[in-house]
C-alpha cells in the first residue's frame, strides 16, 4: 500500500528516508574520506564567530530548496579579472595573469624593450 500523503504538502515519511538513503550511497561512492583529513590543515576556521561575518555566507537563515533548514551556505564566488596595478606606467610593463593559480604579475619583456628604446631615442 502506498504511503499515505501529508495533508501539508510535505513528503511522506517514506519518501524521505528513501531520499535520504539514496544520498547516503551517492555520498559513500564519490567522497574520499582521504581529501577532508583537516589535521594538517593551516588557516582551517571551524568556529562560528569566526565565519559569520564573510561575504557570502549565510548561517541558519534560509531554508533549502526542499524546505529543510540549512545551518550553513556559501555562495559560489565569480570570476573576476584582477585589479590593475595603481601605477598607470607600471600597469604598461607588468602582465597581469587573470588565472589565480600563477604567482601574480610578471614583467612585460616586449613592452619594456619598447619602452628602453623609446628612451634612448628621445
Amino acid at each position: 500500500m502506498p504511503p499515505t500523503p501529508d495533508p501539508t504538502g510535505a513528503p511522506a515519511p517514506v519518501t524521505l528516508l528513501t531520499r535520504l538513503l539514496d544520498y547516503i550511497l551517492e555520498q559513500a561512492r564519490e567522497v574520499d574520506p582521504q581529501g577532508f583529513d583537516l589535521a594538517e590543515a593551516r588557516d582551517f576556521t571551524s568556529r562560528r564567530t569566526a565565519v559569520s561575518g564573510l561575504p557570502g555566507v549565510q548561517l541558519q537563515a534560509v531554508a533549502g530548496d526542499d524546505g529543510d533548514p540549512v545551518w550553513m551556505r556559501v555562495e559560489r564566488l565569480q570570476e573576476r579579472s584582477p585589479p590593475a596595478p595603481g601605477d598607470e606606467q607600471a600597469s604598461a610593463l607588468l602582465r597581469v595573469p587573470v588565472d589565480p593559480s600563477h604567482m601574480g604579475p610578471t614583467p612585460d619583456e616586449q613592452a619594456i624593450g619598447a619602452r628602453v628604446v623609446a628612451l634612448l631615442h628621445a
